[in-house]
């Protein structure tokens, strides 16, 4: 037979039955992470207003300020989002015989986590398919890669293009104007359409090939899309080297650089989730320990059983 607790008041012998009720409630673990939501967004709003306030814009050590400062900022606004979450799904635990306020903030670390990722995945999912509507033949795998290329060494591949095609333009013009009267086998207008032909995709491709120091396939490309001989495409890659190491090394600063921003992030993101959870673990231990204090307090006190 199930046991029961008698509680003495002023009015006599109240008489409580246990709570058939499971040990976890999971409405009180959703409340907790809907304001644990809220309190984040707040304090990212605050953040971010702080941020853009005290750092100008022409200042020369934006990167690193931002990026020290936005990485304490979500540190703290995670823990302090999961401890408010947690102490309020504490309080709602409402379980008499066995406060698992603890319990109740862990759940809704867990539940802000896993829904986190969630939404995370989506949006990442969602922008690499917009980008790739954008690029027609483009691949998500290959959107990621541009994405994870970062914008300097798209910027120095660029210039690396756009030098390859001033280099053709030059030599093809050359060719044009050396040739004897009569003889000339390519016209200017040829010489111009050949140029104007070749499209961005050609111009990624040869420069990816120059960057990879594949210089045959790079002279390959170029005497199957252009009127030169395959000489004077020699001469023109030959020509190029040094522009080419200089991209390599701007490509390889960059990718550097990403990958410390992407090992700052990560240890960002692994501190904010190892302190959230302990402040949620115990925001939910205190809310359920006051949650009982409040109850211990109201049959105790002969008011509250007038």
């Amino acid at each position: 037979m199930s046991a029961i607790l008698s509680e003495r008041g002023v009015a006599g012998t109240v008489v409580v039955a246990p709570s058939r009720r499971g040990d976890v409630n999971w409405a009180a673990i959703f409340a907790g992470w809907i304001l644990s939501f809220g309190v984040a967004w707040l304090l990212y709003l605050l953040g971010s207003a702080i941020g853009l306030t005290a750092v100008g814009v022409t200042d020369e050590n934006i990167a690193t300020g931002l990026g020290w400062s936005t990485a304490i900022w979500i540190i703290l606004t995670w823990g302090v989002s999961m401890y408010v979450g947690g102490y309020f799904a504490g309080r709602l635990s409402g379980n008499r015989a066995r406060p698992l306020g603890g319990v109740h903030g862990v759940a809704v670390w867990a539940l802000a986590t896993v829904l986190g990722l969630v939404l995370a995945t989506m949006t990442a999912v969602n922008v690499m398919q917009a980008g790739q509507s954008l690029i027609p033949g483009a691949s998500v795998g290959q959107a990621l890669g541009g994405a994870a290329q970062g914008p300097a060494a798209e910027q120095a591949t660029a210039t690396l293009q756009a030098q390859i095609k001033q280099a053709l333009s030059e030599a093809v013009a050359r060719t044009a104007q050396n040739a004897p009267a009569g003889e000339q086998t390519v016209s200017q207008q040829e010489v111009r359409r050949a140029i104007d032909q070749l499209s961005p995709a050609t111009l990624a491709m040869i420069a990816g090939q120059l960057m990879r120091g594949d210089t045959a396939a790079a002279e390959n490309t170029l005497v199957v899309n252009t009127p030169l001989s395959r000489t004077e495409v020699s001469q023109i890659i030959q020509g190029l080297s040094a522009a080419v190491e200089e991209t390599q090394q701007r490509a390889q600063q960059a990718a550097d650089q990403m990958a410390e921003y992407t090992a700052a992030a990560l240890w960002t993101l692994f501190a904010s989730s190892v302190l959230g959870l302990a402040m949620a673990a115990w925001g939910g231990w205190m809310g359920g320990r006051r949650a009982a204090l409040r109850r211990s307090t109201d049959y105790s006190d002969p008011a509250a059983n007038v």
